[in-house]
C-alpha cells in the first residue's frame, strides 16, 4: 500500500492526500455509529413512531453516508 493516499481530486490530478493509517477511519466510524449510536437513535424513537426500528436503521446509515 502507498504511505499516502489521495482522498481528494481535482481534473485527474490529487489535491489532497492522507496517510494510509486513515484508510482504516471510515469503517472504524460506521462500526462505532452501529454499536454506539443506533441503539440510543432507537430508544429514542422506541415510544414515538409505530416504525422505530426502521427509523433507527435508516438514521444510522445515514450517518455512515456522513462520516
Amino acid at each position: 500500500m502507498p504511505s499516502e493516499i489521495p482522498v481528494q481530486w481535482d481534473n485527474g490530478i490529487a489535491t489532497s492526500v492522507v496517510d494510509k493509517k486513515f484508510i482504516f477511519v471510515y469503517p472504524l466510524a460506521c462500526i462505532c455509529i452501529r454499536i454506539l449510536l443506533r441503539p440510543v437513535i432507537y430508544v429514542r424513537f422506541l415510544m414515538n413512531y409505530i416504525y422505530e426500528e426502521h427509523i433507527a436503521e435508516y438514521l444510522s446509515n445515514y450517518l455512515c453516508s456522513i462520516a
